[in-house]
């Protein structure tokens, strides 16, 4: 197991939840530091000692606050966003994140979550060439091909937000073609051969 010490912020309203994940994480996470936040501004407010590696954050505290959820995750550009669902939500709100949590998700989900933020630690060269659930979801469409339109409208999205995931996925892929997205797309497992 990883020595690497992994800081972890939760902002989450209910004190029930966010106290129940602390105690998971830390019973069965080694080398874990949880930093305590009680909202988004107040993070953007404080100059960490610590660096924050991973923030488990509610979407409904962002909310009418785009712009302040963007500010941090500037601020923290390094560090890894991931939803905590509850519920219902809006799929265009847990796409501003890396990945997402579901409550009723088992604790096995979330440690394998929590230790894939480490072992991206661990290797920095393939942390910017993954792409998020988010991504791979589009690509498939992409691969698919469905135009920009297509795909927000499949995924209840907006165009914006399937524009902003196709530039990440040029990015980290460094391919632009179709043709050679398909083959990412195939020889990462993201979509099969049958499945064109």
């Amino acid at each position: 197991m990883s020595r690497i010490l992994l800081n972890i912020a939760i902002l989450e309203p209910s004190s029930i939840i966010k106290e129940g994940i602390e105690n998971l994480i830390l019973r069965f996470c080694r080398n874990i530091n949880i930093i305590p936040i009680s909202s988004v501004e107040e993070t953007l407010e404080t100059s960490y000692a610590k660096k924050v590696d991973l923030f488990i954050i509610d979407p409904i505290l962002i909310i009418n606050k785009g712009k302040v959820f963007n500010n941090l995750k500037h601020k923290f550009s390094n560090s890894k966003f991931i939803a905590l669902i509850n519920g219902n939500f809006d799929r265009d709100l847990t796409l501003l994140f890396d990945d997402y949590l579901n409550i009723y998700d088992s604790r096995e989900q979330l440690i394998k979550k929590i230790e894939s933020v480490r072992d991206n630690l661990d290797n920095p060269a393939t942390k910017s060439e993954e792409l998020s659930e988010r991504e791979r979801e589009i690509l498939k469409e992409i691969v698919g091909g469905l135009t920009n339109k297509e795909i927000a409208d499949k995924l209840f999205i907006s165009i914006h937000t399937v524009i902003s995931h196709r530039k990440n996925i040029v990015q980290k892929t460094k391919i632009k073609s179709q043709a050679g997205l398909t083959v990412y797309a195939i020889t990462n497992n993201i979509v099969s051969i049958d499945q064109l």
